[in-house]
């Protein structure tokens, strides 16, 4: 009986203590243990497995290194980095630690930081190929163009095969204002991972980015009611001072041929204008433009000033709206104001509604809405469709005049530097009939500033 008695009590033992003999047992090696989790992907459960077991061993500097790895992962960078700090008080020679510690750092923004743990790893193994990549993205992300090109043109001389190396290399050129060098380092890419589909993507990017000058020449053929005339319609050209900043001057003279009562009278119709668009950031950007409505004697010339805004909301929509004022001696001051936007439907659609409201006085105003779509077959081609719609209210008659019409614009580079255009439009307008047929080239020399 006592025997039995001594059996139960060892038995009533073994059954407190075998739980937690196997949870020891079950973290006796805490990375293998957070391996399920980290390739899930459930990186806060990776972390508990790592702070479960911190708390009986708080001097495992490897662990709080591997605990700030998932932190990192987690998006939790600040704990990150007091992690890696961690681990470096307790193991402060550990080269490894200092690099997670330094990319820590350059994720969270803090290039300085981040700077000087790299280059203390450097002076103790100068050849650390992770320091020296660590050191080329911060220049990359600071926005240091020419210095991150150099460091990871190292990089790929040191390790050819690296697709890595070769798209931040060409990010760098792209980022520096040399999209020759940034072409070749995609052309070199495709040719180590062909299957890439975002190469091509790249290099239509690439061949269709502001250069530093760009000149267009449109001439065509214009037919309203029963008048007709052919020639010069318009010359611009536009400079690219900066990643920001560009600016263009436009000679139009479309108005010349396209207005049925300048036609009949053989009166010019020319119209001048300087702007410029400026890109505060990655979401705004601001046109501003003032401009001359040439008539000769026939009338007063007339004055224009236009502001327009834009906003973008995401990657895949973009807004924009405006005003317009024309206004001369002994004439009727004319407002315009626009609004509309721009959906990315997919990478070769793109819809743009738009609707205008003309003024010219209490008694003559008209609305406008066009639809245009444009799609993107790729390296460069353009292919814009537009319909368009109108009401407007003539001073003195009772009824509201419409206006219906349709127009495509074409672009076509043939080479880097000629690019091709064609435009047709008709409307069937306020007061006459409009076909006009047109084609244009554009010149683009240099590289943007």
């Amino acid at each position: 009986m006592k025997a039995l008695k001594f059996v139960s009590q060892l038995l009533l033992i073994a059954s407190f203590t075998l739980p937690g003999s196997l949870a020891l047992l079950g973290q006796s090696n805490p990375i293998e243990t957070a391996k399920p989790f980290i390739a899930a992907k459930q990186f806060g459960e990776a972390a508990a497995v790592y702070e479960n077991w911190l708390v009986t061993y708080p001097n495992d500097a490897n662990i709080w290194r591997e605990l700030g790895v998932v932190q990192s992962w987690n998006g939790q960078q600040l704990k990150s980095i007091e992690a890696f700090k961690k681990a470096l008080e307790l193991d402060p020679g550990n080269l490894e630690i200092r690099r997670s510690l330094g990319y820590a750092y350059a994720w969270r923004g803090d290039y300085s930081r981040a700077n000087e743990m790299f280059i203390f790893v450097l002076e103790k193994a100068p050849t650390d190929e992770e320091a020296q990549k660590g050191l080329a993205y911060i220049a990359l992300w600071s926005g240091n163009g020419k210095r991150a090109a150099q460091q990871f043109l190292n990089l790929v001389r040191r390790s050819p095969e690296n697709v890595e190396y070769r798209l931040a290399l060409a990010q760098a050129h792209k980022m520096s204002g040399k999209p020759g060098k940034a072409a070749q380092a995609y052309r070199a890419i495709k040719n180590l991972s062909p299957e890439n589909p975002a190469l091509n993507q790249e290099l239509t990017s690439l061949r269709t980015q502001p250069v530093f000058a760009e000149i267009d020449i449109w001439g065509g053929y214009s037919k309203v009611a029963s008048s007709s005339s052919d020639g010069l319609r318009l010359m611009q050209v536009a400079l690219q001072l900066r990643q920001d900043l560009r600016v263009y001057a436009r000679f139009d003279k479309s108005l010349s041929v396209d207005n049925l009562d300048l036609l009949r009278r053989n009166v010019r119709g020319n119209v001048y204008n300087l702007g410029g668009y400026y890109s505060w950031n990655d979401q705004t950007g601001t046109t501003v433009e003032a401009g001359m409505r040439e008539f000769g004697e026939a009338q007063p010339t007339q004055y224009t000033l236009r502001a327009e805004q834009t906003y973008a909301i995401g990657k895949n929509i973009h807004l924009k709206g405006g005003l317009m004022a024309a206004f001369g001696k002994n004439t009727p001051s004319e407002w315009v104001l626009f609004a509309g936007t721009q959906v990315s439907a997919a990478r070769w659609l793109v819809f743009e509604p738009g609707f205008f409201f003309s003024r010219l006085n209490a008694y003559s105003y008209d609305h406008r809405f066009a639809l245009n779509t444009k799609f993107l077959p790729g390296k460069g081609y353009e292919l814009n469709i537009g319909v368009l719609t109108g009401r407007a209210q003539i001073e003195n008659e009772a009824t509201m005049r419409k206006l219906t019409g349709a127009y495509f614009v074409g672009i076509f580079p043939i080479s880097k530097p000629i690019w091709l255009m064609a435009s047709y439009r008709y409307e069937n307008g306020f007061f006459d009939k409009l076909n006009t047929a047109a084609l244009g080239v554009r010149f683009r020399f240099g590289q943007p500033r």
